[in-house]
């Protein structure tokens, strides 16, 4: 029997093939267009004419490979195989737009080992808030695609369909470097310039892999998503011994200019309290609408002279939000750029804050209070990376309630602290979680039309937590526990001023409050800061004699210099690659 040509392949035996495999891409490039058009990663999305052609030709290279694979496991069942594919790149899609959403980034891999969380209910409430009337176009290629795959009569692919994948992957895996080729030499600017090309060429290549970029989303839509899951896989397999060269770098980092000053720890500390806020922004801070005051406690201790703030801090956190900011203060090193750093280190030795207090300060008794789930940001292994012994989880205290902060507030006063033993209570709050489509206070209600509605319920749980602290910190003085306390309170990372619809309009900085720190406000440093250096500086105010003293600075310190560069970024990367706590090195 004569074997029919390419033509009839395509035109006869296999019509609806090509539709098919058309509405897979559409998938893709739904999910890398939503990407591309909803989120910039600052100056650097400098996205080149070529990068839009290199990614169509990378999202065909994607489901190819894909379908290929799926044919290849199948045995050639063309029809059912296109049906994974779709089924696939349908789900991956929508997975990727509702997680963008969230965290405003692609999923990464490092986050699917994170699943568990996805029970919690206020990341599940989250993720649900995300949809948008645009995502009805997940409802038309799935009708779409139900309606031409029944019809179609799909056999078995033979020697035709497996040599059409194997030129189809061909071409599209070598189309960044052929199409930057000719994008260079048709550009009167540059087409001489061939050392230039050399660099571009080179610097592309490099991007892929997933530890030397911050910019996650470019790297994603430039290579897709096949070719940057092959090199986070790589990456993660590859070795992470570190030189000697690195190490040196690592001790000077963390023991360098800035970290430690003259000042005394206070000698009436005993205990330490450590509130870190849910996506609390400085901007709700003295803020005053209609008469009403958003923060009447924080607003307080801003005003009271014995307490340090500092309303400048800037959020250091990455893909990893929550996770991410209680390791920046936790161990005072940065957190992955293109991985969700908890699933990493949750077996590493850190050089954790409650730890060192329990080592040198003297605290007996660690605990942290949660709202959520154990399973959220892995945090039973992260407490035991960190030195903490105790967990509250508001979620187990208080069954079938929906947990805020007055849940939280509550099971942290009734925790097992006393008056005699000395403790580090950690506290993460939940209020200002997003999303912000309802208010928790039915009390307080803002009702002023000219701003938008998601930032007035974020006001309105601003105003909640607010109340809440004010309760515990009454609390903590009756129990007497008060004034040998030093009392931090912190945000976790910034609100997405996206979402509240302040984008351009409110800065976003977190807030800084040190209480009964003993801190001479007139010496301390009260510009732009970083989160990295409250880490450092807990440890210099406390007196705590330690090689590591985190990549931040001390707000004691007379000359300070923003210490996130370039050089921090790369040293905590090896930090945490190299697991170099646990080494001992």
């Amino acid at each position: 029997m004569r074997q029919p040509s390419i033509i009839s392949f395509i035109t006869d035996r296999n019509k609806y093939f090509l539709s098919l495999f058309i509405l897979c891409i559409l998938n893709l490039l739904y999910m890398h267009y939503f990407f591309r058009l909803s989120f910039r990663d600052g100056s650097e999305y400098l996205v080149y004419a070529y990068h839009w052609i290199t990614n169509f030709m990378l999202t065909i290279f994607d489901v190819t490979l894909l379908l290929s694979m799926f044919l290849l496991l199948t045995r050639g069942r063309t029809k059912f195989c296109l049906c994974l594919t779709f089924v696939f790149t349908w789900l991956w899609s929508v997975i990727n737009i509702v997680y963008g959403r969230f965290f405003h980034h692609y999923l990464p891999l490092s986050s699917i080992c994170e699943a568990p969380a996805l029970t919690d209910s206020m990341v599940l409430s989250s993720a649900l808030s995300g949809f948008r009337w645009t995502d009805t176009f997940y409802i038309f290629t799935l009708t779409l695609f139900i309606f031409i795959y029944r019809k179609s009569r799909l056999k078995k692919s033979g020697k035709i369909m497996a040599l059409w994948c194997i030129t189809t992957l061909i071409i599209t895996s070598c189309s960044p470097y052929v199409i930057y080729t000719v994008y260079h030499i048709a550009n009167p600017s540059s087409r001489y310039n061939w050392k230039l090309y050399k660099i571009r060429m080179k610097n592309d290549i490099y991007r892929i892999m997933p530890i030397k970029d911050c910019f996650p989303n470019v790297v994603r839509f430039q290579w897709g998503c096949a070719t940057i899951a092959i090199a986070d896989i790589c990456d993660a397999m590859r070795s992470r011994d570190l030189t000697q060269k690195q190490i040196n770098e690592i001790v000077e980092m963390g023991i360098g200019n800035n970290k430690v000053s003259k000042n005394t720890r206070p000698a009436s500390i005993q205990n330490v309290t450590f509130i870190i806020l849910e996506s609390f922004l400085s901007a709700s801070i003295d803020l005053k609408i209609n008469g009403k005051a958003i923060t009447p406690n924080l607003n307080n201790l801003k005003a009271d002279t014995s307490v340090y703030y500092n309303g400048c801090v800037k959020p250091n956190i990455t893909i990893g939000e929550s996770g991410d900011g209680q390791f920046i203060y936790m161990t005072g090193i940065l957190p992955l750029r293109f991985n969700i750093t908890v699933g990493i280190v949750n077996n590493q030795r850190l050089p954790g804050l409650p730890g060192l207090l329990k080592s040198q300060a003297g605290i007996q008794r660690t605990e942290i209070i949660i709202p959520g789930l154990p399973t959220v940001w892995r945090q039973n292994e992260m407490n035991i990376a960190y030195g903490i012994d105790h967990m509250l989880s508001a979620s187990s205290l208080f069954n079938n309630v929906e947990i805020t902060d007055k849940e939280v507030f509550d099971a942290a006063i009734r925790s097992g602290k006393s008056q005699n033993e000395p403790f580090f209570s950690m506290i993460l709050s939940c209020s200002t979680h997003m999303p912000y489509d309802k208010n928790i206070d039915a009390s307080f209600i803002i009702n002023d039309s000219t701003l938008p509605e998601s930032y007035r319920h974020y006001l309105n749980a601003c105003h909640f937590a607010d109340i809440q602290i004010g309760k515990y910190l009454s609390e903590l003085k009756k129990k007497g526990i008060y004034e040998n306390n030093l009392i931090i309170i912190a945000a976790d990372h910034d609100a997405h001023l996206d979402l509240l619809g302040m984008e351009g309009k409110i800065a976003n900085y977190l807030p800084l409050f040190i209480i009964n720190g003993d801190i001479n406000n007139a010496k301390a440093w009260h510009g732009e800061m970083n989160q990295i250096d409250i880490y450092t500086t807990i440890l210099d105010l406390l007196g705590i004699e330690t090689d590591w003293h985190g990549l931040g600075n001390t707000i004691f310190s007379t000359n300070y210099v923003n210490p996130v560069s370039d050089k921090a970024w790369n040293v905590s990367e090896w930090i945490i690659r190299g697991d170099y706590f646990s080494k001992g090195q």
